[in-house]
């Protein structure tokens, strides 16, 4: 649907992301976000359920954005495409987009950027060879295209 965004993680509103009047609570569209990058890190060959796993994507949010276009409802499906948008030495910005399955209606576009450190100094460090070449595989090319958030016209 979005021919940059790659990836697309598949994911159901449950009562529990749902606000007082009974639509997703805008702290949710985080959550979606998250589940998305370990589903996206999963795919790419980063995350395999070993207990090293979390030393290879030990990375630190350092700034999270959420654009909210239409409400979300209880039990709807929704598509979170997203891809990485650049990979630098230390940091990285994952982009989103997501849109109820059963209409295709917009429903937020966000970003995430990232910086890998090493616990528990809380320092920057650099990602290894093995993670920047499986995301350039997978990302064909659209590295450094369009960052921020996502421009879908």
């Amino acid at each position: 649907m979005y021919p940059m965004f790659r990836f697309e993680s598949i994911q159901r509103v449950t009562f529990d992301d749902l606000d007082p009047y009974n639509v997703v609570n805008n702290s949710r569209y985080f959550t979606y976000f998250e589940r998305g990058r370990v589903d996206y890190l999963r795919e790419i060959g980063l995350i395999s359920g070993s207990a090293g796993d979390l030393e290879k994507i030990d990375v630190a949010v350092v700034e999270n954005y959420c654009s909210y276009r239409s409400p979300a409802y209880f039990d709807n499906v929704l598509n979170v495409y997203l891809r990485i948008s650049y990979i630098k030495r230390t940091s990285l910005q994952f982009q989103y987009i997501i849109n109820r399955n059963e209409d295709k209606k917009l429903i937020a576009l966000g970003y995430t950027n990232l910086v890998r450190v090493h616990f528990p100094e809380l320092k920057p460090r650099s990602f290894d060879n093995d993670f920047k070449e499986k995301v350039r595989n997978y990302e064909k090319g659209n590295l450094g295209k369009m960052t921020g958030i996502p421009d879908i016209k």
